[in-house]
């Protein structure tokens, strides 16, 4: 008779091995239901990688200009905002002086009250600042655009008691007061040389939505209120004349109308980027949605198939596992 020597080891450690690979693989798709992606590393999704990596740049580039362009909606709406109450404020007292009797003293304590609340109002809006940048100031927004009341005060003074003293006459005075420069007016005098405040909301696009606040109204806004809080009515003994008067309190209405004409022009100009805003924003959006769904298909596993293959994989190892079981049990005896 012959014994037939039956040897199991080549078979056990098959049955091993496929076991070991089938449980990688089981760890392999629980991380996917986890995580939501097919691979933990770029290096993963093989010769996928390059695109994938290109989508994501690109997404990342797309999403900053969204970023953009919500930081700069939201500036560009408050400094709206801001340029309107300037302008009500303005007009508060170009109304009062409209209104105000020819040549009559009396309107005037009335009036350098309403300028001196509008004009401190005024200075604050000037001042407006958003995430630590002064809005108003152009490029220079670290610095206030309006940083002493003081020294406006006392040149106004100044200029107005040399006109009551007869030092200066009305031409002299308004002269003087359209002359005064950034400074004189209590503003930074380093207005004058800050740049352009762009944001780039695109590949090739950069809108620029610069409102100083030396020359795009506020400036001469000032500039009449705080000749009008000052302003002092001709007493006994003054040399200015009642018409005189009257001529000073017109050119102070003269400059506060050309500060709500600049402060308008900044403001429809800075107001009109809102309809390039929305349109750039709109083709944005779109790329983003396109970008997350490439990148999404490309990374993102299908956790409706992988709950499937899951369930097939275990029914697989529990099979593979009693078959393991079943041999390991069986010996040379069972062959003779």
């Amino acid at each position: 008779m012959t014994i037939s020597k039956v040897s199991f080891l080549g078979s056990t450690q098959a049955n091993i091995a496929r076991l070991k690979d089938m449980n990688a693989t089981l760890a392999d798709l629980q991380r996917q239901i986890a995580s939501t992606k097919k691979y933990d590393t770029l290096a993963g999704f093989g010769v996928d990688a390059t695109n994938i990596q290109r989508n994501r740049t690109d997404l990342g580039r797309v999403q900053s200009y969204l970023d953009n362009i919500s930081g700069l909606t939201s500036r560009i709406t408050q400094m709206n905002t801001a340029m309107d109450s300037t302008r009500d404020a303005v007009m508060q007292m170009i109304d009062g002086i409209t209104t105000a009797v020819r040549d009559s003293a009396a309107d005037i304590p009335s009036l350098k009250v309403i300028a001196q609340n509008a004009l401190d109002f005024v200075q604050d809006l000037a001042n407006l600042k958003v995430d630590g940048r002064y809005l108003f100031a152009g490029s220079d927004s670290t610095s206030a655009p309006f940083s002493d009341e003081n020294v406006l005060n006392n040149n106004f003074q100044q200029q107005v008691s040399d006109w009551l003293t007869g030092v200066n006459t009305t031409a002299q005075l308004t002269a003087n007061v359209a002359g005064m420069t950034t400074a004189q007016l209590g503003m930074n005098p380093g207005l004058s040389a800050s740049g352009q405040v762009t944001t780039r909301i695109g590949e090739t696009t950069e809108l620029d939505y610069t409102v100083r606040a030396d020359v795009d109204g506020f400036q001469d806004i000032i500039k009449a209120l705080g000749f009008m809080a000052n302003m002092q009515a001709p007493g006994p003994g003054d040399i200015p004349t009642a018409d005189e008067l009257d001529d000073v309190v017109q050119n102070i209405m003269g400059i506060a109308r050309a500060g709500v004409e600049k402060l308008d022009a900044a403001a429809t100009r800075v107001g009109g980027n809102f309809n390039l805003l929305n349109a750039v924003e709109a083709n944005h959006e779109s790329d983003l949605a396109t970008l997350q769904g490439l990148v999404g298909d490309a990374e993102n596993a299908d956790t409706t198939d992988v709950v499937t293959q899951i369930q097939a994989l275990q029914t697989q190892l529990q099979a593979s596992y009693q078959v393991t079981s079943i041999v390991n049990q069986l010996s040379l005896i069972n062959f003779l």
